[in-house]
């Protein structure tokens, strides 16, 4: 069963999030904790809906089988498959990179609706999404102080990317859920 109202609580709350931290950095500018809580949020944002988007690309692979192949089936639920020593065969975990997982995910949610998307990859606002995903990685897995300070041109990619990404990704995406009827719940199953 498709839970739409778990489906809009997640996304609500994961934009909120995001919105909750520009607006606490906007009030404090220059505090170091507050500009590390945007890049984190904005990116747990971005990582949250690109699950989202996943999760209903594989519902709508369980309602029409021959919509994904095998292959993108294991990495929309990012799978992998190898065999251990005795032979037997087992299920890896298999890490994407963000805008990697970004870009598949919304072909293989796209695939399914009527909707066409093709992310403009060569565009001043995915640089900033690249560049934001660089800094992101920075400051999650810092190796030093400095690896945790970010500068004024480091906030302002991160804004870039996530204005981008609501632009590009999150409105064109709610059009699309919207006419397939995901978020209002005419598709749902029952």
């Amino acid at each position: 069963m498709v839970d739409q109202e778990w489906d809009s609580a997640f996304l609500r709350e994961l934009t909120q999030d995001s919105a909750s931290a520009s607006e606490q950095l906007r009030s404090t500018p220059d505090s170091q904790i507050a500009r590390r809580g945007y890049v984190r949020s904005t990116f747990g944002m971005v990582e949250g809906i690109t699950n989202y988007l996943k999760t209903l690309a594989l519902r709508a692979g369980e309602r029409n089988r021959a919509l994904f192949t095998a292959a993108e089936t294991a990495l929309l639920r990012e799978e992998s498959y190898a065999i251990n020593a005795k032979g037997e065969a087992y299920v890896q975990p298999r890490f994407i990179k963000i805008e990697d997982n970004l870009v598949f995910a919304l072909r293989m949610y796209l695939r399914g609706t009527p909707t066409s998307l093709e992310l403009e990859r060569d565009g001043p606002g995915w640089k900033a999404f690249k560049d934001a995903i660089a800094i992101r990685n920075r400051v999650t897995h810092p190796r030093s102080l400095e690896d945790l300070l970010l500068t004024d041109p480091e906030v302002d990619s991160i804004r870039r990317a996530d204005r981008w990404f609501h632009f590009t990704v999150i409105s064109n995406l709610l059009e699309a859920a919207f006419r397939t009827g995901e978020l209002a719940g005419e598709n749902a199953d029952a």
